[in-house]
């Protein structure tokens, strides 16, 4: 077969071994994501122009075979996910031209072997999934010259982050996340120039969001979600002019929403452009769909097609397109029109945390977003009318304690599919431009008590059931409506609101909210306890002063008898 280049045999779920004598006169041979069992043939050594090889996803053991290091065009080697010896042989120091490397998910444990230190050519090292607990500094990883993507996720790392990871030279893409890292951000994170990708999530981190974050100009994504970090957003942020993904859900954030937030995100093309010229033929992160999961969530709608086709080939295609710039899904190019035209959109993430105040009106400048959660906080005021000028397709704001009445401009919000106003205090009637908002698929008004008005009969809210209306005294349903009669009954309370671990006894705005009308509620019932135990206290006083009369009066007429 002169003429293969590439030979793919991956995903055919093949049993068995790999025959001892392996020869292969193509530069890539790819045998992932089978069932491959027992040792990988030594023979490999005699595939000299290999420059791809591909194992990962089977359930190979034993040794890495040191014929690999006789394999001198070798650019790429991919070992993860299977369960071989986490000795690494000093032969493969000798692919001189080896920039790809991942050995993942092994469950290996202890410290991260000094060999990985020692391949001075890669710019590539995935090592996530290993149970790692220490060895990131002492290995000499952080000192790999060339390093342009560094994967250290899912292991048992502890302590601080080691301000060492911010002196690498050439790191882009940094993923630490799902660790036990605590302490906090180094401040040093805002020297790292060329990064572009930063995933501290899933930690214990503490602390405040440095105000040097705001020198990373390159950024794209960063989400430090599911942590424990206090004090505001730096204004800063707003410096980070590519930065289209944010993600700082689940903290103890608190204070307001700068108004520079608005300004994230507003010209990425530099950063997109740079990476077009310089990105290798090596694909990024090899093929982690659990990194694409934290940076493009399951339940961001556009992506949710995306999720039924994922693959470790398209996931690797998707980070390509992404770092670069190019569409990944259709999206709404304007929030006056339903037409999808593909492109890049970005989100903002701050749910669960105790963000207070208002949200500001700046936010209507944020034209490359389409997906904005603002949910679980204690945020007041009005619910801004610029927000009604973006392309949104999620809109999130509930369990806050936003008042006044619902803007008529977000009906304007024509690829909205997601609107979530509950757990709030709006008042007033409920816009009829409401009904125009013909993708919508999940509508919730519930538990805004001051909320008025008749649903309609004909249009998109007239899909939705009276769930999307619980604890809405004030709202009627039409007869011939979905929700049937009007409401006559007293609601029901409100769900409890899920917080995450880390900012218990923090409580959003709805959770406040609602915790002060159970309290209310207690009060008044104690208050009618004691009420009822004092007229019990008098009416027996009574009593027994009656019966002392009458056995005094007794005493006297026995007296005068």
């Amino acid at each position: 077969m002169p003429k293969i280049k590439i030979l793919i045999l991956a995903d055919n779920g093949s049993p068995g071994s790999v025959p001892p004598e392996v020869t292969a006169a193509w530069p890539g041979f790819n045998l992932s994501m089978n069932n491959f069992s027992g040792t990988f043939p030594g023979s490999i050594a005699n595939c000299s122009k290999l420059t791809s090889l591909d194992l990962q996803d089977n359930a190979f053991n034993g040794e890495v075979p040191s014929g690999i290091g006789s394999l001198s065009e070798l650019n790429s080697l991919r070992l993860g996910n299977n369960a071989l010896d986490r000795t690494i042989p000093e032969e493969l120091l000798n692919c001189s031209k080896l920039v790809f490397l991942d050995f993942s998910n092994h469950d290996f444990g202890g410290d991260i072997p000094e060999i990985f230190g020692r391949f001075v050519t890669l710019d590539h090292l995935i090592l996530y999934g290993n149970q790692y607990t220490g060895g990131i500094e002492s290995s000499g990883i952080l000192k790999l010259p060339d390093l342009t993507t560094l994967n250290l996720s899912k292991n048992r790392f502890s302590g601080n982050l080691p301000v060492e990871i911010t002196t690498m030279p050439k790191i882009k893409i940094l993923i630490l996340a799902d660790n036990g890292f605590s302490g906090s951000v180094p401040p040093e994170v805002g020297g790292m120039a060329r990064l572009q990708l930063l995933d501290l999530s899933y930690n214990n981190l503490t602390g405040s969001i440095p105000l040097a974050i705001g020198n990373l100009t390159s950024l794209l994504w960063l989400t430090i979600a599911d942590n424990d970090l206090t004090g505001n957003i730096p204004p800063e942020i707003g410096n980070c002019s590519s930065l289209m993904w944010l993600n700082l859900a689940n903290n103890r954030l608190s204070g307001r929403i700068p108004p520079e937030i608005s300004a994230i995100g507003r010209d990425p093309n530099p950063t997109f452009e740079a990476n077009r010229r310089e990105i290798r033929h090596v694909t990024p992160i090899s093929g982690d769909c659990l990194t694409m999961n934290r940076w493009l969530p399951a339940s961001y709608p556009p992506f949710n097609f995306v999720y039924m086709l994922l693959t470790k080939w398209t996931c690797r295609t998707t980070w390509d397109r992404l770092l670069q710039g190019y569409a990944v899904f259709p999206i709404c190019s304007n929030s006056l029109s339903r037409v999808l035209t593909r492109g890049i959109s970005g989100y903002l993430q701050l749910s669960g945390n105790r963000f207070s105040g208002g949200i500001p009106p700046e936010i209507g400048r944020m034209k490359n977003f389409s997906m904005i959660q603002l949910d679980r906080n204690r945020l007041s005021g009005r619910l801004p009318q610029e927000i009604g000028q973006l392309p949104l397709v999620i809109l999130n704001v509930s369990s806050n304690r936003l008042s006044g009445e619902i803007p008529h401009e977000i009906g304007g919000l024509r690829c909205l599919t997601i609107l979530d106003l509950s757990q709030n205090n709006f008042s007033g009637e409920l816009p009829s431009s409401l009904n125009g908002l013909f993708e919508l698929n999940k509508f919730n008004v519930s538990y805004n008590p001051w909320l008025s008005g008749m649903v309609p009969v004909t249009g998109q809210i007239a899909t939705f059931d009276r769930d999307s209306f619980l604890g809405d005294p004030l709202i009627n349903f039409s007869a011939s409506s979905n929700g049937g009669a009007s409401f006559g009954s007293p609601p029901p309370p409100p769900p409890p609101l899920a917080r995450n671990s880390s900012a218990a006894g923090g409580g959003g705005g709805g959770d406040g909210r609602w915790k002060s009308v159970l309290l209310g509620v207690f009060l008044a019932l104690t208050l009618a306890f004691v009420g009822t135990l004092t007229r019990a206290a008098v009416r027996c006083c009574r009593r027994r002063g009656l019966r002392a009369r009458a056995e005094e009066e007794g005493r006297r007429r026995d007296w005068a008898w």
